[in-house]
């Protein structure tokens, strides 16, 4: 929400919904990968219990944040996994190319 701006109704939106399904299925990719065993059912049950069924004014308080210009809570922890999953990816870009251009990632 804190990207949009926006709070909870913006889910009732078939294409933010699908969108938001997408980011939850990565997640649950990446959270497989650092070893959690959860189902696929898991992005499907989160979409539907929370961002669906809450209620169209719900904030975050990062949301909150944002609105009055407070700095945002995920700073650090955010450039310490993109900087660990970059590296990552870096290594193993080096691996499969024998050294080449890094290609561009979603991170």
């Amino acid at each position: 929400m804190v990207l949009t701006g926006r709070r909870a109704g913006m889910y009732s939106r078939a294409d933010i919904a699908m969108l938001a399904f997408a980011y939850l299925r990565e997640g649950l990719a990446v959270a497989r990968a650092e070893g959690a065993t959860l189902g696929d059912e898991v992005p499907q049950e989160i979409l539907d219990g929370f961002f669906q069924r809450a209620p169209a004014d719900l904030g975050t308080s990062i949301l909150a944040d944002r609105q009055v210009g407070r700095p945002l809570e995920w700073g650090r922890a955010t450039a310490r996994s993109s900087s660990r999953y970059a590296d990552a990816d870096q290594r193993s870009d080096r691996a499969s190319s024998g050294g080449g251009e890094r290609r561009a990632g979603l991170i």
